[in-house]
């Protein structure tokens, strides 16, 4: 067996500033040391050698840190982005391209063509749509780990595969066996392995790969892989003792911790924290994204503040309204969809798509007033000119969608594409970051490639519009928005954000000068993971497969590694909506290690207590008065019913809207039925029933 050479790097955290200025960079400065001198000792042709870092945000301070060597650079890559170099991968019929929606559409189609799955699905229509995404998660977790072993050794690791899912289906857990059976043969057919095949071809004078976060299984298959000398950077702590390596150096200048009234209280304590460090030029910032809803609210207090920031974790592109827009027409689109469903999309166009003032607010009027529930119950002859010619032409688009009954992926997208353009909001969308970027993401715009649109023809069924709209939606789901930095620039011309809004498992290694990490709590941090895979754990341990703990264990690596980062806050709030919220258990497991060690004052460690660096400024009362309406003499009405003289009495202000301004609530295009309908239905019927029944009829009667 080939050795491997492995070093330990577990950073010191006394160094605050490289030499270079830069916060942060004296770690990688170190690691790009021992590389070279492990180079040197092994006579490395240095320039030829491949350095694999953990993920792309590190590929920057890495190569800034090995080029202050003053020695030739090596090639320094993430594995995903050296697969890359050498080569796109192509999917095949039927094959897993690592698309999560995609292959969702695959699998309910895959499952949908057995006779077991078609009477599933027209019985239990959720439950089988849920069992086939559990299927394509399965499929691309057994395809990742494949693609991460060396050629050779695939087919008897999908040989084991089988094996480990041999015997009766019968029992509490026979139909998710059966299912996992169905991914292992789709994943064995995943194009990823051609990628990782390429990558176990390269022969360099050397590898070296650093390990951030647990163990990178592809980085060390190919150092194992080949005759070339092979060296791991270990930058984790023991995971049997993850505390234990750097609790005296804690004990020194411990993290601070902020227990917080409410969400809006640790939000705006976080922004304060993030701003006071801004103030005294400490950036960029890392703000940890643990809770995503929290995140959101202290970046928008960010902005407000004017900070530049960075965000790499985003939200729903199905949140953004380029994503509503597009889902907009498709619900819209469909032969039974509602009269809101419609009217919401004409009201989503821009304003030059309707050029006729007032034609949509006389469409919604004529709506309302006759109680249209439905798009194809609106009446055309009972519509002024302007709201007529728009309902035609809107309806012409709308039923030119839903035309065919089955269309081919692409043809899908080659219709909506012709409706958004028609109507004036693909260019509206082509002018929007977040547009450009849900066009993308459903490959509207730009069209997709000849080849792509021939594979998914051949590759996926023809949809019908519902399944259509279900796939759009599930893109738009998964896929983040990541609005662009604002950055300024620094001394040295690169771009330098403020703020940087990052995943716990992104802040290692980097040149953060400091860190705001907002709800840790037991919910966002070190809470074990859903587990959404089909393998029973005896196939999952036979095969070496990562399991929950183990995912559990890397982000408590991750979580170590941003201790050693320079000016850490951490922040959690006591309760949320009347619920109590518990401390992490990574949290509570770092005092407890810093407990056992002493300060430099003799007490025993803990977490500093948080500054708040929030101002207090007193505020004057200052009541303000309900104002009194005031209107022309003309305008109030010269006589009262009783009525009208009750409602006075009882509010003057609803009095005011209604009789004076003459507002008055819009009526609902569709009544929910109450269940006194039902009552008054009943007894008419019974009504009806008695009145116009013959007369009673004897026993024996025919």
């Amino acid at each position: 067996m080939k050795t491997i050479a492995r070093v330990t790097n577990s950073g010191a955290r006394e160094a605050r500033v490289s030499p270079t200025g830069s916060p942060g960079e004296e770690r990688w400065d170190a690691i790009a040391a021992e590389c070279a001198d492990w180079a040197r000792q092994a006579s490395v042709a240095w320039r030829d050698a491949v350095v694999l870092v953990p993920f792309v945000e590190l590929l920057a301070p890495a190569r800034r840190a090995f080029a202050r060597l003053g020695t030739w650079l090596p090639r320094i890559e993430t594995t995903r982005t050296l697969a890359a170099s050498l080569g796109p991968p192509t999917a095949g019929d039927g094959e897993s391209g690592f698309d999560a929606a995609l292959d969702t559409l695959v699998a309910t189609q895959l499952l949908g063509r057995q006779r077991w799955g078609e009477e599933w699905m027209r019985r239990d229509r959720r439950g089988f749509e849920h069992a086939a995404a559990r299927v394509a998660t399965t499929a691309r977790e057994l395809a990742r780990a494949a693609s991460s072993l060396a050629p050779a050794s695939r087919p008897g690791w999908w040989q084991a595969a089988r094996a480990a899912l041999d015997g009766g289906v019968g029992g509490p857990a026979g139909l998710e066996k059966q299912l996992a059976r169905i991914a292992v043969e789709w994943a064995a057919n995943a194009p990823d392995a051609a990628s990782t095949d390429r990558l176990f071809e390269l022969r360099p004078s050397a590898w070296i790969a650093i390990q951030a976060g647990g163990p990178d299984r592809l980085a060390l298959a190919l150092l194992a892989h080949g005759d070339a000398p092979a060296l791991v950077v270990e930058t984790d702590v023991p995971v049997d003792q993850p505390f234990a390596a750097i609790a005296r150096e804690l004990a020194v200048e411990a993290p601070a911790h902020a227990l917080c009234d409410g969400f809006e209280d640790e939000a705006w304590a976080a922004a304060a924290q993030v701003l006071d460090h801004l103030g005294r030029g400490e950036r960029p910032v890392a703000l940890v994204a643990l809770d995503r809803a929290l995140v959101r609210r202290v970046r928008a207090l960010l902005e407000r503040a004017g900070a530049r920031i960075a965000d790499e974790t985003g939200w729903k592109m199905s949140t953004t309204r380029a994503g509503a827009s597009v889902m907009s027409l498709l619900q819209a689109a469909r032969p039974v969809a509602s009269a809101d469903a419609y009217l919401d999309w004409l009201k989503s166009l821009p304003a030059t798509a309707t050029p006729e003032a007032g034609s949509l607010a006389s469409l919604e009027a004529n709506c309302r007033r006759r109680r249209v529930s439905r798009r194809d119950g609106v009446a055309v002859d009972a519509l002024p000119a302007g709201a007529a010619r728009l309902h035609a032409e809107a309806t012409a688009t709308l039923d030119a969608i839903a035309a065919t009954s089955r269309r081919h992926l692409p043809g899908w997208l080659e219709v909506v594409r012709d409706a958004l353009e028609r109507w004036g909001v693909l260019a509206q969308l082509r002018d929007d970051d977040a547009g450009r970027q849900a066009l993308a993401a459903l490959g509207i715009d730009p069209p997709l490639a000849v080849g792509r649109r021939a594979s998914l023809s051949e590759g996926v069924e023809p949809l019908t519009l519902a399944e259509f709209t279900r796939w759009a939606d599930d893109v738009l789901e998964r896929v983040a928005y990541r609005p662009p930095a604002a950055a300024a620039a620094d001394e040295a011309g690169a771009a330098l954000p403020d703020v940087v809004v990052t995943p716990l498992a992104r802040t290692i290694l980097r040149p953060f000068a400091a860190v705001v990490m907002p709800g840790a709590d037991h919910r966002s941090l070190g809470a074990m993971p859903v587990d959404d895979s089909l393998l029973p754990r005896s196939a999952v341990e036979a095969l070496s497969l990562p399991t929950v703990a183990d995912r559990r264990e890397s982000e408590l690596l991750a979580f170590v590694q941003v201790l050693r980062l320079p000016r850490l806050t951490i922040s959690r709030r006591r309760g949320d909506a009347g619920d109590p919220v518990a401390a992490s258990p990574f949290v509570e497991r770092l005092r407890s290690a810093l407990a056992e060690v002493r300060t430099p004052d003799g007490a025993p460690g803990d977490l500093r207590a948080w500054r708040d660096p929030r101002g207090k400024r007193g505020l004057v009362a200052e009541p303000v008065r309900p104002t009194a309406p005031t209107v022309p003499a003309d305008a109030l009405p010269a006589r009262l019913s009783a009525s009208a003289f009750e409602a006075l009495r009882a509010c003057p202000y609803r009095f005011f809207a209604e009789r004076v301004l003459h507002l008055s609530e819009p009526d609902e295009l569709d009544d929910e039925v109450e269940k006194r309908d039902y009552g008054t239905w009943l007894h008419d019927v019974l009504a009806v029933f008695h009145r116009e029944r013959s007369e009673p009829r004897g026993r024996g009667a025919q």
